[in-house]
């Protein structure tokens, strides 16, 4: 939070919203017993917090470790309640990112009470362990050739690998893991060393 604009923007409110802006801008952590406190002169400030807490509490209580930022104000402005963010080791962003947004559905006359999130696929694939990789047999594209595709079907029924080299795509395998081929021999379609 930027709270030397934050406090030229007050400057246009009563003092005592002021003063209150000034606090939400300070108030982050895992404290919300402080956090409260900062506001019992605001009952309506007050009652949002207590409602915090509780959320907290139960969050706590399924074992996850909470932070409270009551000046995040990330996102498009369409959320109507509490925001949230699940960070994770090994992240240096967030996971998941959602919050309420009742209003939302308001423009097609259906606002109703709604939750949502989007979760970072991109960033879960980076925690997950790496896949196991399976060598694979590269075969030729032959669309003619019913024995080809007869030798290609009994490989992948045994539970093997195939990669069908397509025309002109001669470049596309460089980052397969094919360790063995299948050739035309003289008895047939065989599987051979690549």
């Amino acid at each position: 939070t930027n709270r030397t604009d934050l406090s030229q923007l007050a400057q246009a409110y009563a003092p005592q919203s002021h003063a209150l802006l000034q606090a939400l801008a300070l108030a982050y952590g895992g404290t919300d017993e402080v956090i409260a406190a900062q506001f019992t002169d605001w009952p309506a400030v007050a009652q949002a917090v207590t409602a915090l807490q509780l959320l907290a509490a139960r969050a706590r209580a399924q074992g996850f470790n909470v932070v409270i930022d009551l000046a995040d104000l990330s996102g498009y402005g369409y959320h109507t309640g509490v925001q949230f963010a699940v960070y994770v080791d090994g992240l240096t962003t967030s996971l998941l990112r959602g919050g309420r947004y009742d209003a939302v559905g308001e423009v097609f006359g259906r606002a109703r009470p709604a939750t949502g999130f989007s979760l970072d696929l991109r960033a879960l694939s980076r925690l997950l362990p790496a896949p196991k990789v399976t060598a694979a047999v590269l075969a030729p594209w032959d669309q003619n050739d019913a024995a080809l595709d007869a030798a290609v079907a009994n490989l992948r029924g045994q539970g093997q690998v195939v990669v069908r080299r397509l025309p002109g795509h001669a470049h596309a395998q460089e980052g397969l893991l094919c360790d063995r081929a299948l050739l035309m021999t003289a008895e047939g379609w065989r599987v051979r060393a690549a």
